[in-house]
């Protein structure tokens, strides 16, 4: 099993909802989760340092928010994601002013949630690197393209099932497509790293 380079770190006062958001992130990423803002900071303050901060917004003692500020002028560089499912005009003005890096509104779904917390890893990469990464994954697809379409052609002359070769066909055309979008996402990148 590969190691998982980033880490996330949840807070919500409802101990389901906290196990819930832990389970959407932990196939990708090291998840630490806390039911109380004040066991997360307290875990911040002795070293912890999650490059994502996903805490709710209204909890007793200590509300998201003011976590997150804190935990800010602890001098934690984590980008941060806070939610609620009772925030007001006020409480979304506020987290903006004060630097929130996104908000999500409860309830929402686990592709929500995974993208946020995506974005956030993302701003955090070096362009340099995420160009490099872009890279590999092209090459990845690239090879796995190859492979594919050796498969089919290399089966040409024996009795391959029509169904079988329609996957392979499939299987190459997802391929392509994917490989086309990540090299034109490379080559924007490439542009902006230029101007």
């Amino acid at each position: 099993m590969a190691e998982k380079k980033y880490s996330v770190c949840v807070v919500d006062d409802e101990t389901e909802l906290c196990e819930t958001y832990s389970e959407m992130l932990m196939d990708e990423y090291e998840v630490r989760s806390f039911d109380s803002s004040l066991e997360a900071l307290a875990a911040i303050s002795r070293g912890y340092k999650p490059n994502v901060i996903v805490t709710d917004l209204r909890m007793p003692g200590l509300d998201g928010l003011n976590m997150l500020l804190r935990a800010k002028e602890i001098g934690i560089p984590s980008r941060t994601i806070l939610m609620s499912g009772h925030a007001d005009r006020s409480d979304l003005i506020k987290a903006i002013s004060s630097g929130i890096d996104s908000f999500l509104e409860k309830p929402f779904s686990t592709d929500e949630l995974r993208k946020a917390v995506a974005q956030a890893i993302y701003s955090q990469i070096p362009l340099e690197e995420l160009v490099v990464k872009l890279t590999e994954l092209n090459e990845s697809y690239f090879n796995r393209l190859v492979l594919a379409e050796d498969q089919l052609f290399a089966n040409s002359d024996s009795v391959l099932d029509k169904e079988k070769k329609l996957k392979l066909l499939e299987s190459i055309r997802s391929e392509r497509v994917i490989s086309k979008r990540i090299a034109s996402l490379e080559s924007t990148i490439r542009k902006g790293k230029a101007s």
